[in-house]
């Protein structure tokens, strides 16, 4: 209510009919470090885990095919525009729209618009452009939950992100391998040094794709899950693809 955020929280009924089920878990793609937003379901006695979002290697690739129109590509965002998340867009993306390639499935109020993305495109452009920032709803940003799934994308294409100033980005990811700003003064000054230090830029990269590829896979998650249910696979040597 303080900062307007949307309520989305569960109603009674539906807490009840989950709870009733009896899991062997509740998960959340939430960091455990914003387990206090989850409390109750803690103190009704379910067991939660954090089950984080990932990379789809199938669909980000690390080496995409080359697009000859994403050749000049500075930085690259792809997501839909509202109200609600145009709060964090502005103030993060609004200030380099001249050098900014967007695509999403509503339209932008920006010069570079470029209408929807083939699925099949976008690790290119992760990978092409010079810089793919990483974006969340308001809310993300000031109580650590639903984190999404930008950063996972763009690093298993083997690009570079910068995120807004969401801290708890750094239970997933050291401060070598994803740039997490404390501040949106050290995310400008981040993006400067992204776009003029290629040096700086592909060590990012590269640290951040083999923190993806050795941890954030949605093989890592489908793993986490068959453990938590207690599964063994026949072949246990096959539950984390060799990439």
């Amino acid at each position: 209510q303080r900062h307007q955020f949307p309520n989305n929280s569960f109603t009674e009924s539906v807490n009840g009919r989950i709870l009733s089920s009896d899991p062997t878990f509740l998960f959340t793609i939430s960091p455990e470090s914003s387990f206090e937003y989850y409390a109750k379901w803690i103190d009704h006695g379910a067991r939660l885990v954090s089950l984080p979002l990932a990379c789809d290697t199938t669909l980000y690739p690390s080496d995409p095919p080359f697009k000859a129109e994403f050749r000049d590509v500075q930085i690259a965002f792809v997501g839909g525009y509202w109200p609600y998340k145009a709060r964090q867009l502005d103030r993060y993306l609004k200030p380099y729209a001249d050098h900014l390639k967007v695509f999403g499935y509503s339209r932008w109020p920006y010069a570079g618009y470029g209408g929807r993305l083939p699925e099949q495109n976008e690790a290119s452009l992760y990978h092409q452009a010079k810089l793919s920032p990483t974006i969340n709803e308001p809310h993300v940003e000031l109580m650590g939950i639903d984190l999404n799934e930008r950063v996972f994308k763009v690093l298993g294409s083997g690009g570079m992100t910068i995120t807004d100033a969401t801290p708890a980005y750094r239970e997933w990811f050291d401060d070598q391998e994803l740039l997490v700003p404390g501040s949106i003064v050290e995310y400008h000054e981040m993006v400067r040094r992204a776009l003029e230090d290629d040096e700086f830029n592909q060590r990012y990269r590269r640290n951040g794709h083999r923190a993806v590829i050795a941890r954030h896979t949605y093989a890592h998650r489908a793993k986490r899950v068959l453990d938590l249910l207690g599964i063994q696979l026949a072949h246990p040597s096959e539950n984390i693809p060799d990439y």
